[in-house]
């Protein structure tokens, strides 16, 4: 270059060529390019490995968390690392192996809990049986006076027509006559024979324990009326008149006949005991019509007597256990409460209404087959 002076100052004027200065210039610059270029391949890729390196991780134990939540304990996260993420993991793989040992724990104390409620239960059950045995044998001994007076009438018939029939054959003149009245006085044995059978066997019906404990279709009024032989003969020995009320076409109801003629026998020797001087005892037996139904969905029983009445403080607790108003000697206190658990096994109510000298009312409903059946189906 050269300076060049024309009058208005000094110019510094350059030779070398321009193009070669652009020339350097872009080489330069694509050089720079290309670096760059080179570093950021270079931090996209590193960056590509190290997101691998932790996402792929986390994704391991995001995976490994959603099958531990459906439930598979086994599941271990393999540790490859030592840093967060591997310590992590490890924590992961603790977590899930403590958690499997209290699962087996909970097992073995749920199937032990299990095992120990059936025993419990099982145990239970025959307490309650021979507590229900127990009580209905304590009826039948309120029971004995009664029956051993019913028994003696058609016994005592029976020897009277006997040492009749053998005075008779030791009649030297003994002939068609005598037979005949002979013939008589032995059908009218027959007769009072049966009927002291008939009344053995429903006591004994009474006090034996079921052979099965599954509920079967029963006709109300058969087990009224036989409750009535076996505790009739005791209310006439204490001037007790009964009457009944049983509607013919009552529906029958599921159960056992032999728990619900003890609740029968129960109510009954209570309102026997409501009424020492006598009175009157009136049982009703009707079906329950529900105005949305074609048919009868239950049937209602009803033992009012004129006794001597529940004061009112007593009323809410004498289907309690144990609790009685009686003397020692006249009751346990389990009658009323074994009735209330044996009506409500039955899918039923039992409610009492009193007025202190007016008399109680015993109100049992249960439910008719069908829908004793429905109930049981759905609970």
């Amino acid at each position: 270059g050269y300076l060049d002076y024309k009058g208005q100052g000094w110019k510094v004027v350059l030779t070398q060529h321009v193009n070669e200065a652009y020339g350097i210039i872009k080489t330069v610059r694509d050089t720079v390019f290309f670096i760059a270029l080179i570093f950021l391949v270079i931090i996209i890729l590193v960056s590509i490995r190290l997101t691998g390196d932790i996402t792929n991780p986390i994704k391991t134990l995001v995976l490994g968390t959603q099958k531990v939540a459906g439930g598979d304990l086994t599941q271990q996260i393999e540790v490859e690392s030592e840093d967060e993420i591997g310590q992590l993991a490890l924590a992961f793989n603790q977590m899930t192996g403590e958690l499997k040992k209290s699962m087996e724990k909970i097992g073995n104390y749920s199937r032990t809990l299990e095992q120990k409620v059936e025993e419990r239960t099982k145990e239970l059950k025959e307490a309650q049986a021979q507590l229900v045995q127990s009580a209905k044998m304590a009826a039948v001994g309120n029971l004995g006076a009664g029956v051993a007076h019913e028994l003696n009438n058609p016994l005592g018939g029976i020897l009277g027509y006997a040492q009749f029939i053998l005075e008779k054959f030791q009649k030297p003149d003994f002939g068609m006559g005598d037979f005949k009245a002979c013939q008589r006085y032995i059908e009218s044995m027959e007769r009072e024979a049966v009927r002291c059978k008939k009344i053995v066997e429903t006591l004994l019906k009474f006090s034996r324990r079921p052979i099965s404990a599954k509920p079967e279709p029963i006709d109300l009024i058969q087990a009224i009326e036989e409750t009535l032989s076996i505790t009739g003969h005791q209310l006439k020995l204490k001037n007790i008149k009964v009457t009944t009320d049983l509607k013919p076409d009552l529906a029958k109801v599921m159960g056992i006949v032999n728990q619900l003629q003890q609740v029968f026998t129960n109510i009954i020797l209570n309102a026997q005991q409501a009424m020492p001087e006598g009175g009157e005892l009136k049982i009703t037996a009707e079906n329950i019509i529900d105005k949305n139904f074609q048919f009868p969905t239950g049937a209602k029983i009803e033992f009012a007597d004129s006794g001597c009445g529940i004061p009112e403080e007593n009323l809410q607790r004498i289907f309690e256990p144990f609790f009685t108003t009686k003397a020692k000697d006249k009751g346990t206190g389990l009658g009323l409460s074994l009735s209330y658990q044996i009506i409500q096994d039955h899918k039923g109510t039992i409610a009492v209404k009193s007025q202190v000298g007016q008399g109680t009312s015993f109100i049992i409903t249960l439910p008719a087959v069908v829908l004793y059946n429905l109930i049981t189906y759905f609970k």
